[in-house]
């Protein structure tokens, strides 16, 4: 059995009991208010050839941006087990038992703590994780992404805060995706004003 075959029946058997539906052959993806949740295999090349890893990923959907391919924070299944970048063989019906349980002890349940914007910031004023763990590596989208939470929440001070340093700090750059950004960030900002 090949593997994209392998994973349309780990879905069918596994990710759909998880709330994630095949949005491509590759990713399960679950949409909730706000935010999106996935899961995509990722089929190794050169030294990792028959060999494949899982990206688990969250992206932001309370923005009026529109990007359904991003994935605005992603980790490795293996941050959420053992800590390394875990490689598993493509033919090893025991690689996928091993993912499905990485998944179920680690991976659900953060999904599933997760599960609304109210329960993110939650968990980022509580601590739990780092800015980078639930809103994204770069500090231009890590304060794009916070400041459309506290919007969607309607926390008007700290929306203001983070897409006014989105604006002022973090898009001196002329690329396409920065100045977008700006003007999306400047729209939230017209939006938080009026709260």
């Amino acid at each position: 059995m090949d593997m994209r075959s392998r994973v349309k029946r780990f879905g069918d058997q596994f990710l759909v009991g998880m709330g994630l539906l095949q949005v491509t052959p590759w990713a399960f993806e679950k949409a909730l208010s706000g935010l999106c949740q996935g899961v995509a295999f990722v089929k190794g090349e050169r030294d990792k050839l028959g060999l494949f890893t899982v990206d688990v990923y969250w992206r932001y959907t309370n923005s009026p941006r529109n990007a359904p391919w991003a994935m605005d924070c992603h980790r490795r299944i293996g941050d959420f087990s053992s800590g390394g970048d875990e490689w598993y063989s493509i033919s090893d019906d025991q690689s996928y038992a091993t993912v499905a349980d990485a998944l179920s002890r680690s991976v659900e349940p953060f999904f599933r703590t997760h599960e609304s914007i109210e329960a993110v910031i939650r968990s980022f004023e509580g601590g739990q994780y780092t800015e980078q763990v639930l809103f994204g590596p770069d500090a231009g989208w890590r304060q794009f992404n916070i400041g459309f939470c506290y919007l969607s929440v309607g926390n008007k001070e700290k929306a203001l805060e983070c897409l006014k340093a989105v604006v002022e700090k973090h898009s001196k750059e002329q690329y396409d995706w920065v100045q977008e950004r700006k003007i999306i960030a400047v729209q939230g900002i017209e939006r938080a004003m009026c709260l």
